[in-house]
């Protein structure tokens, strides 16, 4: 028995024995026990529902960008499930679950995306320092100070270098799942129109080819994140 269903039951019968002895405050035990179990599991439910939602930590601009892919997935779920006499259940499956992956990993992409904007914020105060540093640079004439000033415009170009990485990391995280959107797109396309048709056991199948991209699409994307979070630490 879920431990909710029994916190109700052990909630109902103190009710109950409050009733048969008499006894308000017993019966008025009963009855929070009762709802404090039902409320529990309304918040265990809610919770499980935040964690299955991959949307649930973005930010409103991510979330926007991962909102096709979730409509996309929801399409060919129902295709998957309404054309079954026309597509192979296997490769439908096989399709779905690719899917699913696909929709995960670009949903931990965009969370990466936006911990990357944040960093970039600094970006714009680097370049400004850097600009100001040659200014004083051009105009000093004294060598200790020309001295000092290279070194510390030296330190922002390297700094505006790792920025321009930062930028570059976030473009290649959003052109990553346009492609996922692009190919869950095909996929969804070739499962409605039902291309699989009695060509299961020939090898050359559209979808079955459409399954292969969509896992090479989905190695690349697992690469990508790496090597951006190692870069990132």
């Amino acid at each position: 028995m879920r431990p909710y269903l029994f916190g109700i039951v052990m909630g109902l019968i103190i009710a109950i024995m409050g009733v048969a002895i008499n006894q308000v405050p017993l019966v008025i035990l009963g009855v929070i026990f009762g709802l404090l179990a039902v409320a529990i599991a309304a918040m265990q439910r809610t919770q499980g529902e935040r964690q299955a939602d991959p949307a649930e930590e973005l930010s409103p601009e991510s979330r926007i960008l991962l909102r096709p892919l979730k409509k996309l997935l929801e399409e060919m779920e129902k295709a998957a499930s309404g054309k079954s006499e026309n597509v192979s259940q296997y490769l439908a499956e096989e399709a779905l679950q690719e899917s699913r992956v696909l929709l995960r990993q670009s949903a931990a992409a965009l969370q990466l995306r936006d911990r990357l904007i944040k960093e970039s914020r600094g970006g714009y105060g680097a370049q400004k320092s850097a600009d100001e540093l040659q200014a004083r640079l051009t105009s000093s004439t004294n060598e200790d100070e020309r001295t000092s000033l290279q070194g510390a415009l030296e330190a922002r170009k390297q700094e505006i270098g790792h920025y321009e990485t930062v930028e570059e990391g976030i473009k290649k995280i959003e052109s990553s799942v346009k492609q996922a959107e692009a190919a869950m797109a095909e996929m969804r396309a070739r499962m409605i129109s039902g291309s699989s048709a009695g060509l299961a056991e020939q090898g050359s199948d559209p979808l079955r080819e459409a399954v292969g991209r969509m896992k090479a699409l989905s190695s690349s994307l697992s690469e990508a994140q790496e090597m951006l979070q190692v870069r990132e630490q």
